[in-house]
């Protein structure tokens, strides 16, 4: 049976480090390791008692992709996934990792607004459309590309981008499997113009190994 691993990145959001917890505690398939990266180690390990959480402090300030690298590189396991520290799974979300034979098991979510995207309605990678976070994936896709600090606030586009440059397979799921929830902290994407960069970077370091499209 392959191994699962979760993770996440903590900067100011330290409040819903307790809730997101509890989420992945009470995830019928549990996983095998966790890993946050905190811009303040201390004051997460003092919410936490469970002798599979890591908790890692990068010697830098907070930066999305910079910290879910230190995560993802402390995660040993065949499957990693992330989901912000802001939102929780559900207690099915890996019930059928097991079976999944892809490289990516693409999860729905639902939107604290009411919106569900199911999992289903993300399978055009190539097309830059960005799977959900949460998603899990097989760790040889991070270890090919990274997520890259220098493309944020947009680094998960940009690694599901070069997973499909990677030839990773894709599972969908027509189920919701985490809550994506939404608060005045947020960054709220402009698709366009993320689309044209993050395409630029791939023809860079793919050979145009992406067509055109975006969400």
């Amino acid at each position: 049976m392959a191994t699962l691993g979760i993770v996440t990145t903590v900067g100011t959001y330290e409040h819903f480090i307790p809730e997101w917890y509890e989420s992945v505690r009470l995830l019928r398939r549990q996983p095998d390791s966790i890993v946050i990266a905190a811009q303040n180690a201390a004051n997460v390990t003092e919410m936490l008692d469970d002798p599979r959480v890591q908790v890692v402090q990068p010697d830098r300030p907070f930066q999305f992709g910079t910290y879910l690298n230190h995560a993802v590189e402390r995660c040993k396991t065949d499957w990693v996934a992330w989901l912000g520290v802001d939102d929780l799974y559900r207690l099915h979300a890996f019930d059928d990792i097991d079976q999944v034979e892809a490289d990516i098991r693409v999860f729905g979510m639902r939107i604290s607004d009411g919106r569900e995207w199911l999992g289903h309605e993300f399978d055009r990678v190539r097309q830059l459309n960005p799977i959900p976070c949460g998603s899990p994936f097989r760790r040889w896709i991070w270890k090919k590309t990274p997520f890259q600090p220098q493309l944020a606030p947009y680094e998960d586009w940009a690694f599901w981008v070069s997973a499909h440059a990677h030839g990773a397979t894709i599972e969908p799921a027509a189920c919701v499997h985490f809550d994506y929830r939404l608060h005045p902290d947020q960054i709220v994407p402009e698709h366009k113009t993320n689309a044209e960069r993050i395409r630029l970077w791939a023809q860079q370091n793919f050979d145009g190994g992406v067509v055109d499209g975006d969400h």
